[in-house]
């Protein structure tokens, strides 16, 4: 067994464990088999801990198998209940760099496979295409080791008390109180909540939605353009203007719908792309144009098709005025670390020279200038715009200037420009 901190093992342990069945009202079993959320490596380290075999669905999500499985089999109650108390169940999309690792290691072919694993990560069944639900009932018999190993000692008592919670609700527990203290529970162990989240809006509980406590419920928890708190929050900002400010507010509609747009690119679904963007027009945020060029540019990135996302921002700042100067200023580093289109570096460039003629004392601005001459192999320039932003960030005192301290040197050390020197968090704001 791998050597985990006991944070580490409660952490993993918490990600998604069938030990108990979840479901939506009166104690029935979820409509869907619940696959853990997580990697390969977290899905071992948590069936070597609970002896459990692991249960592998590796898919596309353009393959007409792949959506037959999901719609007729993985729905049946039967098939639910069992893979649930059988298996750490892990689904891994063929097409992320998992399922590339996935399809190197095992010779996977491009399309659904179902590969069956022991406690310690071996292999014991691989089975390709489509298979009924009595096909995978007799599959996972067969390939079951381990059926009613009790938890081991050693589980942190955290954990423990996680399982009784849901067992209780398994066992029909719903008191508006519980549902209340298990949304959050569930939210910290990052299990599916959006069932119960809803089941608690639905109780007396949430009777009086204005109540201090249920502020921040949908607060908490609007962090899903299609859940009930999301909707909530954004038809009712003005209730919260008095608890939160407008731009915390803003901030939590603008992460749930980022949020959105990360799981399109990942699923490589682009219709939900435009759902996100749709939602955009319709709330009342700072900036809604630039933000909804970030996020259109932001599922470019992720899918890695640099091309269209050149094509989008450079159509986007070249042809229209932008709302903040600061979105020119990301999307200018954004080219700096990642574009190798010299046309695209020039368009930067433009955008940067642009930014310090309207703001020479903005050292963040010039630092990006700086980048994004460097990559134009002007590198005597660049260390000099580079050295300016320096001397503007002590002069102004500030201390917030890592970025053109890292930058600086490497500049001086000729290196690579790093993708994540700036903007780490992904957005300019």
């Amino acid at each position: 067994m791998k050597k985990l901190t006991i944070y580490a093992i409660a952490f993993l342990m918490a990600f998604s464990i069938s030990h108990v069945s979840l479901h939506a009202q009166h104690a029935e079993p979820p409509n869907m088999l619940e696959f853990f959320v997580g990697d390969w490596e977290m899905a071992t380290n948590v069936a070597t801990l609970i002896h459990k075999p692991l249960f592998v669905y590796v898919y596309t999500s353009y393959k007409p198998d792949c959506r037959k499985m999901e719609r007729d089999v993985f729905s049946n109650k039967q098939v639910v209940k069992y893979y649930d108390d059988a298996f750490v169940n892990l689904k891994v999309n063929l097409n992320s760099e998992e399922g590339m690792e996935f399809k190197k290691k095992f010779n996977l072919p491009l399309g659904l496979t179902l590969l069956y694993f022991n406690e310690e990560g071996e292999l014991l069944t691989d089975v390709r295409g489509y298979k009924s639900v009595s096909d995978l009932l007799a599959l996972g018999k067969s390939a079951k080791i381990k059926s009613e190993t009790p938890i081991d000692a050693n589980v942190p008592a955290m954990y423990i008390d996680y399982i009784n919670l849901k067992m209780q609700y398994q066992n029909g527990v719903t008191e508006p109180d519980f549902l209340y203290d298990f949304c959050y529970e569930l939210k910290h162990f990052n299990d599916p909540y959006k069932h119960v989240v809803e089941q608690y809006m639905g109780s007396e509980g949430f009777a009086y939605p204005t109540t201090i406590r249920n502020l921040q419920f949908i607060f908490d928890f609007a962090d899903d353009i299609h859940s009930k708190p999301f909707d909530m929050l954004v038809r009712n900002k003005h209730h919260y203007s008095g608890y939160y400010s407008r731009e915390v507010l803003d901030e939590r509609i603008k992460g749930a719908v980022r949020k959105e747009v990360v799981t399109a690119a990942t699923e490589k679904r682009y219709g939900d792309l435009k759902k996100a963007l749709a939602v955009i027009d319709k709330v009342n945020i700072p900036n809604p144009n630039d933000f909804r060029l970030e996020m259109e540019a932001l599922y470019y990135e992720k899918i890695g098709n640099w091309t269209e996302y050149i094509d989008l921002v450079t159509n986007r700042l070249n042809n229209t005025e932008v709302e903040s100067l600061d979105i020119m200023d990301f999307f200018a580093w954004k080219f700096a670390a990642n574009v190798n289109s010299k046309d695209g570096l020039i368009d930067a460039l433009r955008w940067s020279k642009k930014l310090i003629n309207s703001k020479p004392n903005n050292y963040h601005y010039r630092e990006t200038y700086a980048a994004v001459l460097y990559r134009l192999n002007k590198r005597s320039k660049a260390l000099k715009e580079c050295e300016m932003a320096e001397k503007i960030a002590r002069n102004q005192r500030s201390n917030n200037y890592t970025t053109t301290l890292e930058l600086l040197d490497v500049i001086r050390e000729s290196r690579t420009l790093p993708k994540k020197l700036k903007y780490t968090n992904g957005s300019y704001q």
